[in-house]
């Protein structure tokens, strides 16, 4: 059984494109217009999915790549109280 949340985007759209599967992916898998055979849908219901922030475990992150994960984090937290808002 595959796993429900693959690590590459492009392992997914490699096997959607053999026929094996069919997929939920990101914007940016689909960028770079690799997968000319793959159809795009638009998912019309809002949609929302986890984000992570990925680095080498045995290197502490520089005071730039720090700051930058604050602002990133601070940006997402403002954008999910404004749909919030908008919920009520």
């Amino acid at each position: 059984m595959l796993p429900s949340e693959p690590v590459f985007g492009s392992t997914v759209c490699a096997l959607v494109s053999h026929g094996l599967a069919i997929a939920i992916v990101d914007e940016f898998t689909l960028a770079a217009d690799q997968w000319p055979q793959l159809r795009a849908l638009d998912i019309a219901e809002p949609t929302a999915f986890e984000t992570s922030f990925v680095h080498r475990k045995d290197v502490s992150l520089s005071s730039a790549a720090a700051r930058f994960v604050a602002a990133l984090r601070a940006q997402m937290e403002a954008v999910a109280r404004l749909r919030n808002s908008r919920k009520k």
